[in-house]
């Protein structure tokens, strides 16, 4: 439901995350509703709202740039059960924090 591009932030001179909706309706309501509990909550496993603007067309939050991509950890995880058991840890730490954030 949404596109994220990476952007540079002239400030503090670091590329950053832009996330935008790419969907009208039910699934616009749905990422608007996302972003702001995602700025509600302040966990080391949930990615940080640095700006939002909901009232923009699209919408679009802004967060830090990922030092990695989730397909370089995968090939990295399959030889190693213990960092594999670790990573499904740390996903369900999130989620676990999430929903209580709900």
């Amino acid at each position: 439901m949404g596109t994220v591009l990476k952007v540079g932030d002239r400030i503090e001179k670091k590329f950053r995350a832009l996330k935008y909706c790419n969907e009208t309706g039910e699934e616009s309501k749905r990422f608007e509703r996302e972003v702001r509990i995602m700025q509600q909550v302040n966990h080391k496993h949930v990615v940080p709202v640095l700006y939002a603007n909901l009232d923009h067309i699209p919408p679009y939050f802004v967060m830090p740039l990922a030092s990695s991509c989730l397909s370089d950890e995968i090939v990295t995880l399959e030889a190693d059960e213990v960092a594999t058991l670790s990573a499904f840890r740390a996903v369900h730490a999130r989620l676990a924090h999430d929903l209580k954030a709900v």
